[in-house]
């Protein structure tokens, strides 16, 4: 599966989550649960407001098993846990990422991927 990233920054080869919450983008996550991880998206285009003025966007392939989708949440974490944080962590034991859906399919991956740069947004 595809997916893309969205950043200011020119001439990445790697995306790492190390970066989470130390931009303006990720700061407000980072108070919800401080487990680490990147933000990607299905579509090309940036989708949340905050990344409409990203002048770089970058492509990942990742295998759509190794995501765990928070939406469905057929393992019922959400269910079994108390916070966000403690969610995380237990899926970030079986799986690279999640998906959810914010009105748009989101992907927070939670090891660093090698991306490849498609064009300036």
């Amino acid at each position: 599966m595809k997916l893309y990233h969205f950043t200011n920054k020119e001439n990445l080869k790697t995306i790492r989550p190390d970066f989470f919450g130390k931009n303006c983008y990720t700061r407000n996550d980072k108070n919800i649960s401080s487990v680490k991880r990147a933000f990607y998206y299905s579509r090309p285009k940036a989708q949340e407001y905050l990344l409409s003025d990203a002048s770089y966007r970058y492509t990942v392939n990742i295998d759509k098993k190794k995501i765990y989708n928070l939406t469905r949440d057929s393992k019922k974490y959400l269910v079994k846990n108390q916070n966000l944080d403690e969610v995380l962590r237990k899926i970030k034991k079986e799986y690279d990422g999640i998906t959810y859906d914010c009105g748009f399919q989101c992907y927070c991956i939670f090891k660093p991927l090698t991306v490849k740069e498609v064009k300036v947004c």
